[in-house]
């Protein structure tokens, strides 16, 4: 499995909403927003900062239904949000990866129009950061 990575100097809370206003602001769904930290201190266990954003659209949801149904357990789209020294960390599935893993031929294109739409996001809320604290 590759994942992808990239580094934004904001909170990983800060970097949460930011990832929520960019998903709603380029007309995609958001799905839910995952607060591991809250769940993790719940049950009494050794507390870690990390959030999963699950976003998508329903048009993306057939286009990659419609090359192997089972992709279905691996959409909606995924992005994790884990703090590291001095912010965050963007974690995603690379889609050359998974589409690879689920056998789906001729997947460039496709694998290459899904990473953008992801990278899109990650750099609107990175603009969104960027901007608020200035």
């Amino acid at each position: 499995m590759s994942l992808r990575k990239t580094d934004i100097n904001s909170s990983p809370k800060a970097v949460v909403d930011a990832m929520c206003q960019s998903i709603t602001g380029k007309g995609l769904t958001l799905y839910s927003v995952i607060d591991h930290r809250s769940e993790i201190e719940e049950a009494a266990a050794t507390p870690f900062t990390a959030y999963t954003i699950t976003f998508g659209s329903p048009a993306l949801s057939s286009m990659l239904l419609a090359k192997n149904i089972e992709l279905s357990v691996d959409i909606p789209l995924r992005t994790s949000v884990v703090s590291r020294q001095n912010g965050c960390r963007l974690i995603w599935r690379d889609m050359h990866s998974l589409l690879s893993d689920f056998q789906v031929a001729n997947s460039e294109n496709t694998a290459n129009l899904v990473n953008g739409i992801i990278e899109d996001v990650i750099n609107g809320a990175r603009a969104i950061c960027d901007s608020s604290e200035r």
